[in-house]
């Protein structure tokens, strides 16, 4: 009996840890997407300045 209580709390350590490692891959994701996104509108704003200074 007592080696089923701990293979069970040895899964429960296991899901904790994959819970708290999908959370951080998640928010890392997320801070990468304000990143690209941020980057992605300095590029546009960069080529709409220098289109219209072409242009100008």
């Amino acid at each position: 009996m007592d080696c089923r209580a701990q293979v069970s709390f040895e899964y429960l350590i296991l899901a904790t840890f994959a819970i708290v490692l999908a959370i951080a891959a998640a928010l890392l994701l997320d801070s990468l997407r304000t990143v690209s996104l941020s980057t992605k509108a300095d590029i546009l704003n960069y080529r709409n300045k220098t289109i219209s200074s072409i242009m100008g």
